[in-house]
C-alpha cells in the first residue's frame, strides 16, 4: 500500500493510496515507511474514486479533541431512534430535535409544554393546537409539548 499521485484537488487531510480493495478496509491503520501511524484507511465520502484513501491522523485527533471539548460543556445525549446528538435531550427536554422521537429520559414521564425548549426546535409555520408553539411537528405530535394534532 503506497501513496499515489493524483490530479484531483483534495483537502489536506485526505491521503490517496494505490489500494482499490482491502478486506474490511474501513478503519485499518495507515503506516508510513517507518511504521508510524499517519492515518486510517477509508473511502472518500464522495464515492467518485475506486481507490481507498487515508484520513490523516491530525484530522482524526482534531475531531476527537473537538468532541472532548464539547462534551465538557454540555450533557450529551444521543437519540436512540436516529442516532443524532440531541441538545434538547441534553438540556432535559422531551423530544429529539432531529427526528421528534421521545428522548430516553422522558419515556414514561408526564410531559408538559416547555416554552424554554423552543430554541432547540426552530420555528415552524404550523402552531401547536395545545400549547401554541411553532417548534414543529413529528408524526403529527408537537415537538415542544408532545400533544397530538388532530
Amino acid at each position: 500500500l503506497r501513496q499515489r499521485a493524483t490530479k484531483r484537488l483534495l483537502a489536506p487531510h485526505w491521503i490517496p493510496t494505490t489500494a482499490t480493495t482491502l478486506p474490511n478496509a474501513g478503519g485499518m491503520p495507515l503506516l508510513d515507511e517507518r511504521n508510524y501511524l499517519v492515518g486510517i484507511i477509508t473511502r472518500l465520502t464522495s464515492g467518485v474514486s475506486a481507490h481507498l484513501f487515508g484520513l490523516h491522523i491530525a484530522r482524526i485527533r482534531a475531531s476527537v479533541e473537538d468532541y472532548l471539548r464539547e462534551a465538557q460543556n454540555e450533557r450529551r445525549v444521543y437519540c436512540p431512534d436516529c442516532g443524532s446528538l440531541s441538545r434538547a435531550a441534553g438540556a432535559g427536554f422531551f423530544y429529539c430535535e432531529t427526528c421528534g422521537a421521545t428522548t430516553p429520559g422522558a419515556q414514561g414521564m408526564n410531559r408538559y409544554p416547555a416554552p424554554q425548549a423552543e430554541s432547540y426546535y426552530g420555528i415552524s409555520a404550523v402552531a401547536c393546537r395545545a400549547c401554541g408553539a411553532r417548534s414543529g411537528l413529528y408524526q403529527n405530535a408537537c415537538l415542544r409539548c408532545g400533544a397530538a394534532q388532530r
